[in-house]
């Protein structure tokens, strides 16, 4: 696990954790949402590993929602969060 990037993006300032399974090419992230002290992690994705990534906009703590932007023919998809800690 590695921290990614730390930003202020709309009304969340967070930290974000990478994961990736390089046998599989999967990737998930970790979120640490600094203003509630709340950790969520993502579903797994970048399934064809391709390289998608999270859109850092596109973050909703409260939908438990992120975007997913993928570099073949920048199609977009959503994944969930779910809240890990405190439970």
């Amino acid at each position: 696990m590695v921290k990614k990037y730390s930003t202020t993006s709309g009304q969340y300032t967070y930290d974000c954790f990478e994961i990736a399974d390089l046998p599989t090419g999967l990737t998930w992230n970790i979120f640490y949402d600094k203003k509630d002290t709340v950790f969520y992690i993502t579903d797994k994705y970048d399934v064809q590993a391709v390289g998608d990534t999270i859109e850092r906009s596109s973050i909703n703590f409260k939908l438990k929602t992120a975007t997913v932007v993928s570099p073949v023919n920048e199609t977009r998809y959503k994944v969930n969060l779910a809240k890990i800690w405190p439970k």
